[in-house]
C-alpha cells in the first residue's frame, strides 16, 4: 500500500512539475520564434497589437504544451527511470579511479570546446542555426574525447601496487560458499585474488535459509556461517556486491553474466555450471577437481595401515578411507571391521566421482590394534 501510494505522489509530483516546464517551453518556443523571424514592432498602436498577440499565443502554445507533457507524465517519467537505469548499469562496469579520470577528462574536454567556441561566436554568421549546430558539435565530440582519454589514462594516473585487472577477479557462487572448504584454503593463504560474492548470491542464501526444507535451510545458514568467517578474515581481499543488476530469477545465469561482462573466473563445486562457464569460454575454479588434484598419489603394491569401517557390496569386503575421504575397497577384510590392519594396494583408478582404491589384507598380516 505504501510502495503504491509513493508511486501516486511520484506522478503527481511529476505532473506539476511537467506543466510549469510545458507552459515555459511553449512560451518560450514563440518568443523564440518571433527573434529568429526578426519581427519588428512598428508604431505604438500595431506595437500594443502585436505584442498582446504574441503574449496570447505564447499563453495557448504554452498550455497546448503543458496539457501534452501532462499526458504523457507516466512514460516520460519511467522512460527517466530507465534511462537512469541504463546509466547506473554503464557506470557498475567502471571503477572510481576510472569515473574519477573520466570526469577529469569531461572538465578538460569542456574547456577546450569553450576556448574553440570563442572562435567561432567571433566570426559573422548569417544563419544562426548553422552556428548553433557547430557549437553543439564542439561541445559534444570535445566533451567525449576527454572522457575517452580520460578512461585510457585511469592506471596511468592511479597506478595500483595490487592486480586489479579483470584476470584477478573472481566470484564466488552459492556452492562454493556452502561446501565450506573455501574457508580452510582462505586460511591457508591459498585463495588470492580479488574475490567477489554477488549480491544475488546473498539473496539465494537468504532464501535457502528461510526455507522450509529442513536440509535447504541448514544449507543456507551453512552458508551465512561461513560467509560471516569470510568476511572477518582480514588478509582476504573480498568485496560483496551490493547492487548487481539480477536480470533474471536462476543465480547461475546471473553469475555467468556478470562475469561474462567483467571478464572474471568463477570459483565453485557446481559440475553443470562449470560446464556451461566453459561453453562460453569463461574460466572456472572447481573445488572438487583441486581436491582430487592435491590427493596423495597411492601406487599400486604400497602398504598402509588404515582402519576398516564398515563392510563393502561384495562378500568378505571391507571399507576404509583416507584421511582426505578417498574410500578403499579392501579384499578379504569382512572380518577385520573397526579395527587397524596393514593393506597393500592393488588397484588405483580415477573415476568421475573421484579416485577409488582397491586393497587386499596378506594373509600373514597382524592387527594393529
Amino acid at each position: 500500500m505504501k510502495k503504491r501510494n509513493l508511486s501516486k505522489l511520484t506522478l503527481l509530483i511529476s505532473r506539476f512539475f511537467l506543466i510549469i516546464c510545458g507552459f515555459l517551453i511553449g512560451a518560450y518556443l514563440i518568443e523564440g520564434l518571433v527573434r529568429l523571424l526578426n519581427i519588428t514592432l512598428t508604431t505604438p498602436v500595431t506595437s500594443i497589437i502585436d505584442e498582446g498577440m504574441i503574449l496570447l499565443a505564447e499563453g495557448i502554445i504554452g498550455i497546448i504544451t503543458a496539457v501534452i507533457l501532462c499526458i504523457f507524465a507516466p512514460s516520460i517519467v519511467n522512460g527517466l527511470i530507465n534511462f537512469v537505469k541504463l546509466i547506473e548499469k554503464g557506470l557498475n562496469r567502471f571503477s572510481a579511479k576510472e569515473l574519477v579520470c573520466a570526469g577529469l577528462g569531461l572538465i578538460l574536454g569542456l574547456i577546450a570546446a569553450f576556448f574553440i567556441s570563442t572562435f567561432f561566436n567571433s566570426v559573422e554568421i548569417k544563419a544562426k542555426f548553422i552556428l548553433v549546430i557547430i557549437l553543439f558539435l564542439d561541445y559534444m565530440l570535445l566533451s567525449l574525447l576527454g572522457i575517452r582519454l580520460g578512461l585510457l589514462s585511469a592506471d596511468l594516473i592511479f597506478p595500483s601496487s595490487k592486480k586489479t585487472s579483470s584476470e584477478s577477479k573472481i566470484i564466488i557462487d552459492t556452492s562454493a560458499i556452502i561446501d565450506g572448504r573455501i574457508y580452510d584454503m582462505a586460511k591457508t593463504g591459498f585463495l588470492y585474488g580479488n574475490l567477489y560474492i554477488t549480491s544475488f548470491t546473498i539473496d539465494e542464501l537468504k532464501n535457502l535459509s528461510g526455507n522450509t526444507d529442513p536440509l535447504k535451510r541448514e544449507r543456507g545458514r551453512r552458508g551465512l556461517d561461513i560467509l560471516t568467517k569470510l568476511q572477518k578474515d582480514k588478509s582476504l581481499n573480498l568485496t560483496i556486491g551490493t547492487n548487481d543488476s539480477a536480470e533474471n530469477a536462476d543465480g547461475d545465469k546471473n553469475i555467468l553474466s556478470l562475469a561474462e561482462k567483467t571478464q572474471s573466473s568463477i570459483l565453485t563445486t557446481d559440475y553443470n555450471l562449470e560446464k556451461i562457464a566453459q561453453i562460453k569460454n569463461i574460466k572456472t575454479l572447481n573445488l572438487n577437481e583441486l581436491s582430487n588434484a592435491i590427493k596423495p598419489v597411492v601406487l599400486p603394491g604400497e602398504k598402509l595401515n588404515v582402519k576398516i569401517v564398515k563392510e563393502g557390496k561384495e562378500q568378505n569386503q571391507g571399507l576404509a578411507y583416507l584421511p582426505d575421504g578417498t574410500m578403499i575397497v579392501v579384499e578379504n577384510g569382512g572380518k577385520f571391521i573397526g579395527k587397524e590392519t596393514q593393506v597393500y594396494i592393488t588397484t588405483a583408478m580415477q573415476t568421475s566421482a573421484g579416485k577409488l582404491i582397491f586393497a587386499r589384507i596378506e594373509e600373514n598380516s597382524e592387527n594393529i590394534n
